[in-house]
């Protein structure tokens, strides 16, 4: 870091510490010290309220969606509600999308992000952007045989900048932010070719088809997903010889919560209930889908949670456990929680979480009416700014300047070192969401933000007038 700051003169130096309190500031959304009202790359989420004026907005034309009509705004919203609640609905809001919120107000804006397939996603080079990553559409045969070991080495960083893409240049941000928040909740870590080549299956397939519909879907296509079958061990669940792993993760990281009204029994009961699930290739093909083999199958009566399951039930065990699971009160508590520390703070009080989950539990598992009530004003006027995670950081940042993005390769150098590369979290329990874990690790950020001011991270350019121009200038309490 001193030898980049040697090599600015005065006024990049100014620009870059300007930049720098984006990016370390310390990549919350309040940065440290007092911003400047007329700040463009102010990170606050209840901090001053974000302008509608600021730097050079994003690189394409934003071809906006049907019109809305203007809405009554009603009572008058808290101050700084604009920016809280953009800073949640979004990585991190564009100049059109600050401009969008003024022209339709809170509510309809958040209904366009509940709706994503109703926004124009085209013209916002997304297509050129993923066209060289050929992983992502290759077939299992040129993953597998005919590109390897290209394929292997090339799949990961192809899976991750594709996440990174869709973050930075997509319109449909909520929709975007719901596939973080399930890609963690689901976690896969590609330790094997074949999970590793799955994985970019489960996104396509599982995760985005399903981030803003049903919870009960969502849950039934991971259970069948081919590399969750093989993550978490339930290829080798057989009824002579079970294996507890994935019935373990799905009561404790994916339902209800970790000890939260069930025993080591209950876990037992619920690996016999998904035995014989397994995913098989296809007749002379790499192609592996979901099937149930009832050979394999514990046919006995099984008893889980106060769920009696009769003998002989075959699939219908394990769906018949999903479903109870994805309707249990627990599981609605333990969702809602974790969409609050994701979306708004560390430290949600119970009002809060009831409100959340009830939603969720009412809705019999809706995502749209959950994130109605996440986002209302009665829960975001609460809001606290808090310390962002890396990836979300960068993301941020590049949004709210409108930098140009050529390439994000470059990006997976800046994130690796600080621990947040995309599914390269190790463990099932996903990316820690909590502020204590991201509490370090500030000159990674800092390093960003010099190398993005001075124009040293390949593949991406900063505007002339974020990088350099006065509105960037720290205040005072900032140098």
């Amino acid at each position: 870091m001193v030898r980049i700051l040697k090599r600015l003169n005065r006024r990049q130096f100014i620009g870059a510490v300007g930049a720098g309190a984006v990016a370390a500031g310390c990549g919350a959304d309040g940065v440290v010290g007092t911003i400047d009202p007329v700040d463009p790359i102010d990170l606050t989420g209840g901090g001053p309220e974000l302008p509608t004026t600021v730097g050079p907005g994003p690189v394409e034309p934003v071809d906006p969606v049907d019109p809305v009509d203007p809405v009554d705004p009603g009572p008058t919203l808290p101050a700084n509600y604009r920016a809280t609640f953009l800073q949640r609905v979004t990585f991190g809001p564009t100049r059109a999308e600050q401009q969008r919120f003024d022209q339709i107000g809170h509510e309809a804006f958040l209904e366009e992000q509940l709706n994503p397939e109703s926004i124009d996603d085209s013209n916002t080079g997304i297509g050129d952007l993923l066209a060289p990553l050929w992983t992502l559409s290759a077939t299992p045969d040129e993953l597998m045989t005919t590109r390897w070991p290209d394929s292997w080495v090339s799949a990961m960083p192809h899976h991750a900048r594709a996440k990174m893409i869709y973050a930075i240049k997509s319109r449909r941000q909520l929709y975007e932010r719901m596939v973080d928040f399930w890609s963690d909740h689901f976690n896969i870590h590609p330790v094997t070719t074949y999970v590793r080549f799955q994985n970019i299956r489960f996104q396509q397939q599982v995760i985005r088809p399903h981030a803003m519909g049903n919870f009960r879907d969502l849950l039934f296509a991971v259970a069948k997903s081919p590399a969750m079958m093989e993550y978490l061990d339930n290829q080798v669940n057989y009824a002579n010889a079970m294996n507890e792993n994935y019935a373990r993760e799905l009561l404790e990281l994916h339902t209800v919560g970790l000890n939260n009204g069930y025993s080591h029994q209950d876990i037992v009961e619920t690996a016999r209930a998904f035995t014989g699930w397994r995913a098989v290739a296809q007749a002379g093909t790499d192609v592996f889908n979901f099937e149930f083999r009832a050979g394999y199958h514990d046919n006995g009566a099984k008893y889980i949670m106060g769920l009696p399951l009769q003998a002989g039930g075959g699939i219908t065990d394990g769906e018949r456990v999903l479903d109870f699971l994805a309707s249990h009160p627990n599981t609605a508590t333990f969702i809602a929680t974790k969409l609050l520390l994701y979306f708004v703070t560390d430290t949600p009080t119970s009002s809060m979480i009831d409100r959340v989950s009830t939603a969720f539990y009412e809705s019999d598992g809706d995502i749209r009416t959950t994130l109605r009530a996440l986002l209302s004003v009665d829960i975001l006027q609460h809001a606290k700014p808090r310390l962002r995670r890396p990836f979300e950081m960068v993301v941020n940042v590049l949004r709210r300047t409108g930098a140009t993005i050529d390439s994000t390769k470059s990006i997976e150098e800046i994130l690796r070192p600080m621990g947040h590369y995309p599914y390269d979290w190790s463990t099932p329990d996903g990316y820690p969401i909590r502020e204590s874990h991201w509490a370090g690790g500030f000159l990674e950020r800092w390093n960003f933000a010099f190398g993005l001011a001075k124009g040293l991270i390949n593949g991406i350019t900063l505007p002339t007038s974020a990088a350099l121009g006065p509105s960037v200038a720290p205040s005072r309490e900032q140098v």
